[in-house]
């Protein structure tokens, strides 16, 4: 049974790339009817914390990725935080000590960097010298007896490769003379991260582990001999390509990338941004761009996944979100729009069927939720800077006052329509001339949606309200 897992660290937000990443493994997992498991990796105290693990689930939720084990709901490998599993860490390096595979580390930090900059002066590659390594066992038990607090580094080969059968990239070869001896369990008594997520993964019987780029060449080698120094089997590896800003640099926030929890509040839904994300680095094989994500799971496969860097584009999530919001019925585009004009200090008080024709009608020019208030702005704040400069420009507003004035209390779309049509005889104007004249009075703005739509949505008092107040300043 395939069995995943999204293992983030909680110093910091969620990202575009790290989201991917999570929506790979999850789309993997349910295509296929595994397993996807959620591990929190805190070992870091400096930067970890709490409320950025509980961003990270709001905002996994928000997307729709579930897990099927984790530290909110437990499983059969509990516990899915790595600060709650250090005595295992330190069971398997002591394994590895008793066995001769590992040994323990008395350098100082200061010397360890003092032969990294010798080796950078000379030319070389900079890797620990293994002093420690060829240590007796008497001079051992001397520096532990002495109190130094030794590190534990692997035994690792001094000859031959590491070979990595990448289910993405094909069949990758690194030689061993590029890795060191690298440490397992610090000084401290704390894992490092290559040695925990090792052992987790193992003891969580993770069957496929994908992950970025990033971790192709700092990381898989040396987790690979790990595994080999328990003699486990190796899990089946997927690198995804990187995600690049536009100039093909690293993405950030230059390029409008944002937090995940950014872009629901700029008003994106969650099924655009993860129809884009599936987008970013893999293919259905055709032309098809817009997915639920009920399709994603349907048509994801890892072999579509491509080796070239991704690269972010802005335009393209907004128009995906602008489809998706097509999608929507009216009464789902209002409930996800409300905390927006709540957000703008709009109070929605309107009778429902008015809120519904106010959906209905500027649903097609909006790219995010967040637009929604910003094209109905004219229902909320009145045109305050408008003046009339013309004489022409007043008699077509008393000509309007005289034509509501004469209608019932409540005008129906229908009736705005013939108003607004009538008044091209009365005034004596082309609709090219008056129509403006009236939009600018009653919104402000220059175009907009319909004009009939604007006045039934005002209705007669705010319309009449509206112009008596222009044609006061004017």
């Amino acid at each position: 049974m395939i069995r995943v897992r999204f293992p983030p660290s909680p110093t910091g937000y969620i990202h575009l790339g790290t989201a991917r990443t999570a929506l790979f493994n999850w789309l993997f997992a349910r295509k296929h009817g595994g397993t996807f498991i959620l591990r929190i990796e805190d070992t870091d105290p400096t930067r970890s914390k709490k409320e950025y693990e509980d961003a990270l689930v709001r905002d996994l939720k928000w997307l729709g990725i579930d897990w099927d084990e984790g530290p909110d709901i437990g499983g059969p490998f509990a516990p899915y935080r790595q600060t709650e599993r250090l005595n295992i860490y330190r069971d398997f390096a002591d394994k590895l000590l008793t066995e001769d595979k590992a040994y323990y580390c008395f350098c100082f930090p200061g010397e360890l960097e003092k032969d990294r900059e010798e080796a950078q002066e000379s030319g070389k590659i900079s890797r620990y010298s293994r002093k420690c390594r060829y240590l007796s066992s008497n001079e051992r038990e001397f520096l532990l007896k002495k109190g130094i607090p030794p590190a534990i580094r692997l035994k690792a080969p001094l000859e031959g490769e590491v070979v990595v059968e990448d289910i993405i990239r094909g069949k990758i070869s690194f030689s061993i003379h590029g890795l060191d001896d690298f440490v397992i369990m610090r000084s401290d008594g704390s894992p490092t991260y290559n040695f925990a997520v090792s052992i987790d993964d193992y003891l969580m019987k993770v069957t496929h582990i994908i992950r970025g780029e990033d971790h192709l060449h700092g990381n898989t080698p040396r987790q690979m001999l790990i595994y080999q120094s328990f003699d486990w089997e190796i899990p089946i590896f997927g690198h995804l390509p990187m995600v690049l800003g536009s100039d093909r640099s690293k993405l950030s926030k230059r390029h409008g990338a944002l937090a995940i929890h950014e872009y629901r509040n700029q008003g994106y839904l969650s099924q655009a941004l993860v129809n884009y994300l599936a987008l970013l680095g893999w293919s259905p094989g055709d032309e098809r761009e817009l997915f639920t994500i009920d399709e994603l799971i349907s048509a994801f496969n890892l072999n579509r996944v491509g080796k070239s860097p991704a690269i972010f584009d802005e335009e393209k999530l907004k128009w995906l979100n602008h489809h998706h919001i097509a999608k929507l019925t009216d009464e789902e585009l209002l409930s996800l729009t409300l905390p927006f004009f709540e957000e703008a200090g709009y109070r929605i008080d309107y009778e429902l069927n008015k809120l519904m024709a106010l959906i209905s009608c500027i649903r097609s020019g909006i790219h995010s939720l967040r637009e929604a208030p910003i094209r109905a702005k004219f229902l909320f704040v009145k045109p305050e800077s408008y003046i009339i400069k013309e004489e022409w420009e007043k008699e077509i507003l008393l000509t309007l006052i005289n034509e509501i004035s004469n209608s019932k209390e409540s005008i129906s779309l229908d009736e705005a329509s013939i108003i607004i049509n009538n008044l091209s005889e009365k005034v004596q104007f082309p609709k090219k001339k008056y129509l403006p004249v009236i939009r600018m009075a009653l919104t402000g703005e220059e175009k907009g949606i319909e004009l009939a739509r604007i006045l039934y949505l005002l209705g007669k008092e705010e319309i009449l309200f509206r112009i008596h107040a222009i044609i006061s300043r004017g």
